[in-house]
């Protein structure tokens, strides 16, 4: 099977493989253990577990050298390898003679790596990344080019001055939930049968980890995080897990970290998506809350917010009727109440509970802005009879009465 040793066809050897495994696991010390995987090896020499387990053993005794020929040794003996082996890179090192450029990458991560073993300070799991280790892979790539001529050709002096590679990392943004959705996928991926059997540790380390992320996030955080685990929110796409804890904060009116959370999240998608239009009314609509002076970053969303609207109706079309809703809540904040009517006239039909509430309240000021004072009635009538909906509504109706109190009796 894929990711499994073969065991030797002798029955005989077999067990006493098997046994040899079993001891070295259960030795008290790494020099025992290393006997016991050294007797697996010979047994059966082309099984990689043994090579490896025996490298950790090695390891363990301050052997790094022994370590890591083991380590290099298992890699080549994988029945399943996910990363190149010691024959392809020979291969791909004699293309030097036929005038190609190659990068060291292995050696290069190697010499940036404690003992000499590429491992979790540098690598998420078997073949991802980890920040640390993206930026070293860029930097020996861009050494590497300093030896190109032009136009390829990178400045070896501009190179050394660049900043390091936290500053890009901070200049990204990082957020202890971004932190939990890397985490939870390789949990996911080390749960994967073959795999949670050939690294139990790993499955460990992240759960782990998992578990000490969301200790470090707020309740009402780790309900958000409860909810964005649901299979049911990414149904067409991953949905940011910033996007599902700022939504909660947005609800929960803190409308500084929810506008934060909510760019981060809007960092992710693709610009013309249904869901990065959502999180520009939203983004929208904690700076309107908040009650923050109107700026250029309000004019830059809201011109985001209705080129993304107008692309996605053009050459997709909203999926549900509340859709639109977005884009004509984007057209009331700029002052375009026409084109927000038109848009919010069918959409508000459907609009339910809290969050129906901002396409009636939107809609009514619209109405009320081009005249339409008895549309704008009837609506939030018609909304008191939505729980969610009814404080709202009566408060803009008396509102209403106030600034246009109704006729007396007529004139006899």
């Amino acid at each position: 099977p894929v990711g499994v040793d073969d065991p030797p066809s002798d029955p005989a050897a077999a067990a006493a493989v098997a046994d040899a495994m079993t001891a070295g696991a259960a030795a008290a010390d790494p020099v025992s253990a290393a006997v016991e995987y050294e007797l697996a090896i010979k047994l059966s020499p082309l099984a990689a577990r043994p090579h490896y387990l025996l490298g950790r053993a090695y390891a363990q005794s301050g052997d790094d050298v022994a370590a890591l020929a083991e380590y290099t040794q298992a890699r080549d003996l994988d029945t399943m390898p996910w990363r190149a082996n010691s024959w392809c890179n020979t291969i791909a090192r004699t293309m030097c003679t036929r005038g190609a450029i190659v990068c060291e990458m292995e050696d290069f991560m190697r010499a940036h790596s404690p003992h000499g073993a590429v491992g979790w300070e540098l690598m998420c799991d078997h073949v991802h990344l980890t920040a640390r280790g993206q930026a070293l892979f860029a930097e020996c790539i861009a050494r590497e080019m300093t030896k190109l001529a032009e136009p390829l050709h990178v400045d070896a002096e501009a190179l050394a001055a660049l900043p390091s590679w936290e500053h890009y990392v901070d200049a990204g943004g990082t957020e202890i939930y971004e932190d939990f959705v890397a985490e939870s996928r390789m949990r996911t991926l080390f749960k994967i049968p073959f795999m949670q059997h050939n690294n139990p540790e790993a499955l460990a380390r992240c759960q782990a980890r998992c578990a000490m992320l969301e200790e470090r996030m707020s309740p009402r955080d780790r309900e958000a995080v409860g909810q964005w685990q649901d299979p049911g929110l990414h149904l067409s796409n991953h949905r940011p897990l910033t996007f599902v804890v700022g939504y909660y904060r947005m609800m929960d009116g803190d409308y500084a970290a929810a506008e934060r959370l909510f760019a981060h999240a809007r960092a992710c998608l693709a610009r013309v998506s249904l869901w990065r239009l959502q999180l520009t009314w939203y983004m929208l609509k904690c700076r309107r809350a908040s009650a923050q002076p109107w700026s250029g970053a309000d004019d830059d969303l809201c011109r985001e917010g209705i080129e993304t609207g107008r692309l996605l109706n053009r050459f997709v079309g909203f999926l549900t009727p509340v859709d639109p809703a977005y884009l004509g809540m984007i057209y009331n904040v700029c002052g375009d109440h026409e084109q927000a009517i038109a848009l919010l006239d069918n959409a508000v039909r459907y609009a339910k509970g809290r969050e129906g509430w901002d396409m009636v309240r939107l809609l009514a000021e619209s109405l009320v802005r081009t005249g339409q004072i008895d549309r704008a009635r009837l609506l939030l009538t018609l909304a008191q009879k939505d729980a969610a909906m009814a404080p709202g509504a009566r408060a803009l109706l008396e509102q209403l009465d106030a600034a246009e109190p109704s006729p007396g009796p007529p004139n006899p």
